[in-house]
């Protein structure tokens, strides 16, 4: 929603921040770091669904989900640019925009919901849950053939 960060438009910067966005080094690692981070904060399903799994109180997990639905944000703007790209990298970068605003909606919601109105807040947080979880399923494939194009082109 907001304009990308722009080159810089002299080699005589006191700080490079674009290299971030031309150096392949550091656009894999924030890719990978962006990759790790997104398995490790799936681990909240895990500990939501699995009875054997119980390391820990849930209400601890959701805000180290919080936290690192955050650092994926920021990471992901210093791997993107926030430039949304073309073809697969749009729509991968959509589907990652809409699965963070959902996430944040819901959370919000979750948050607040002692101090909204209960049918307010249950509608717009199931959509937004839902729409937060079903985002989730593509996006193994769409990062499977983002990586793949990188590493091919």
């Amino acid at each position: 929603l907001l304009p990308s960060i722009p080159y810089q438009s002299s080699v005589q910067a006191v700080i490079n921040w674009d290299v971030l966005w031309r150096d392949e080094l550091l656009k894999q690692i924030s890719g990978f770091t962006l990759l790790g981070l997104g398995l490790s904060i799936s681990l909240i399903s895990i500990r939501k669904r699995v009875k054997r799994f119980s390391l820990g109180r849930y209400f601890s997990w959701r805000w180290i989900h919080v936290l690192a639905g955050l650092l994926i944000v920021t990471i992901l703007i210093a791997h993107t640019g926030m430039r949304l790209g073309s073809n697969l990298n749009l729509y991968l970068m959509l589907s990652m925009t809409v699965l963070i605003f959902s996430g944040g909606i819901a959370g919000l919601l979750t948050g607040l919901q002692h101090r909204l109105p209960r049918s307010y807040t249950n509608t717009i947080k199931e959509l937004s849950m839902w729409t937060h979880i079903l985002l989730l399923w593509p996006l193994p494939v769409m990062l499977g053939f983002h990586v793949f194009k990188s590493y091919w082109f």
